[in-house]
């Protein structure tokens, strides 16, 4: 199992951390690639080996304190991006219900009703509760 995937941010892909040992998963910027599954694939099927890892190394007490955090900060997605979020969005669902403590958290633009009606949207569609978090510009780009 790889403990982190590093994506670099391209004009039509995300930046995305994917890091086991600091709990952390955090896709950034835009989603709009042209092959969307060659993309999505590797990464989905990365997160789902890695927590079927945790789940069977029985390892649940430790997210208890430390809970494994989904990061959106996206700007734009296209409609086939929004299908693999989605699918990622189960994945995390998933485990949650299996007793992996996780946190989703959505940042949006302040002025951006599209993007928190989409992350609305996906809380609604895969049943996790999310952090809605308001950033200014400057925010967005740090």
């Amino acid at each position: 199992m790889r403990k982190k995937i590093e994506i670099e941010r391209t004009e039509r892909t995300p930046e995305v951390l994917f890091d086991i040992e600091n709990n952390i998963f955090s896709m950034k910027y835009d989603s709009r690639p042209e092959d969307v599954r060659r993309f999505y694939y590797p990464l989905i099927e990365s997160i789902k080996e890695a927590f079927d890892e945790i789940y069977k190394t029985n390892n649940l007490s430790y997210f208890s304190q430390n809970p494994f955090v989904f990061e959106f900060k996206l700007g734009y997605f296209n409609s086939s991006s929004a299908k693999f979020i989605l699918d990622i969005l189960t994945i995390a669902e998933e485990y949650k219900k299996k007793g992996i403590n996780i946190i989703v958290k959505w940042y949006y633009l302040e002025d951006d009703e599209d993007m928190l009606e989409a992350g609305e949207d996906f809380a609604e569609f895969s049943e996790m509760e999310f952090e809605f978090i308001s950033m200014s510009d400057d925010e967005y780009l740090m």
